[in-house]
C-alpha cells in the first residue's frame, strides 16, 4: 500500500501571503524573458509593503520615475516571468504616479492573484474594516496551501 504525504502549508501572515503570490505570478505560465531589474523592482515594491504595508505615493514622482527607468536600463541577467508583469507594471506605476494614490496590501494581492491566474481560487470578503482572504478547496489541494489571512483596509505599519 502506498501512502502519500502531502506537507500542506498554511498562510495566516498577510506578508507571507504577498510573497506566496508573488512567487505564484512570477513563475506562472506563459513565460516570457525579462530583466532580473525588472523583477527586482517588484521586489522593491513589495519590501514597502512589508515595511509600510503599503506603497506610498513616491514624494517626487518624476525623481522616482527617472530612477526607475534608470534602473530598468541597467544592464542585468535575463530571467523568464509571467507575460502579464509588464503589463501590471504599468498599472501600478499609473496608479502611483499618474492618479497619486497608496497600493494596499490586499490590493497587491488580488493584482499578483490575477497574473498568477489564482484570482477565482481565492477569495475576499470584507467584513468591516478588514478584508478576510482564504483559499478554496481547489486552491488547496492544487498548491498545497491553505490561505486564512484577515487584513485591514488600511494596514499602516510603524
Amino acid at each position: 500500500m502506498q501512502q502519500t504525504i502531502h506537507n500542506l502549508e498554511v498562510i495566516t501572515d498577510p506578508d507571507r501571503l504577498l510573497d506566496w503570490i508573488a512567487d505564484q505570478a512570477i513563475r506562472a505560465k506563459p513565460q516570457v524573458p525579462m530583466t532580473k531589474a525588472f523583477i527586482d523592482l517588484f521586489q522593491e515594491l513589495i519590501a514597502s509593503v512589508h515595511t509600510f504595508g503599503f506603497v506610498p505615493v513616491p514624494f517626487a514622482g518624476s525623481e522616482f520615475l527617472r530612477l526607475t527607468l534608470c534602473k530598468l536600463s541597467e544592464p542585468s541577467n535575463i530571467l523568464r516571468g509571467n507575460e502579464g508583469l509588464p503589463i501590471l507594471m504599468t498599472d501600478l506605476m499609473q496608479y502611483l504616479l499618474v492618479l497619486e494614490r497608496t497600493i494596499e496590501l490586499h490590493s497587491f494581492i488580488s493584482r499578483f492573484a490575477e497574473v498568477a491566474k489564482l484570482r477565482h481560487l481565492i477569495s475576499s470578503v470584507l467584513i468591516r474594516d478588514k478584508i478576510h482572504i482564504t483559499s478554496s478547496p481547489v486552491l488547496i489541494q492544487s498548491h498545497d496551501v491553505s490561505i486564512n489571512v484577515i487584513v485591514p483596509l488600511e494596514l499602516r505599519k510603524q
